[in-house]
């Protein structure tokens, strides 16, 4: 990664469309100079309805075409610059309608209705004028995975 090469090792940015996984893409990446150390997925609640050519599925916070939660658990997301994976990562949402409450309830169905054990449904850590939630999963590969949603509203 030549365009990072100039850091110093003690300077922290982020990369918008951070590769992962073969042709997978995280959205943000987060580097402690040329290490990319964290990685976050962002998603909008509710998911817009795409096109008729290309429908998108309320769900995708979790499994479907795009779905954030299923990235991470099949190891396409989650990976560091030499695909090993980490045991912690982010999921990021844009709340545009309802309350926290509200899709914190709707994700832990969509993880249930997903066949995962109710064990990896989202856990409130804080509600406020923003969400953290932790969830932790088990990887098709058998790792742990730790990962931590931050909502916030937007208009």
């Amino acid at each position: 990664m030549p365009l990072l090469d100039n850091f110093c090792n003690s300077t922290f940015i982020s990369m918008p469309q951070n590769a992962q996984k073969g042709s997978s893409t995280i959205d943000i990446g987060v580097y402690k100079g040329k290490n990319l150390i964290f990685v976050i997925e962002a998603k909008i609640l509710p998911t817009p309805k795409g096109s008729n050519n290309q429908p998108r599925h309320e769900h995708e916070y979790v499994y479907g075409k795009g779905a954030g939660i299923q990235r991470f658990i099949s190891g396409a997301h989650g990976v560091d610059n030499e695909d090993l994976p980490f045991s912690d990562s982010g999921m990021l949402a844009y709340v545009k309608e309802n309350d926290f409450v509200f899709w914190q309830n709707k994700v832990n169905q969509w993880i249930l209705d997903f066949n995962r054990d109710s064990s990896e449904q989202l856990q409130k850590v804080s509600l406020d004028k923003t969400a953290t939630f932790i969830s932790a999963h088990a990887r098709q590969d058998g790792s742990l995975l730790r990962l931590h949603h931050f909502w916030v509203y937007v208009i």
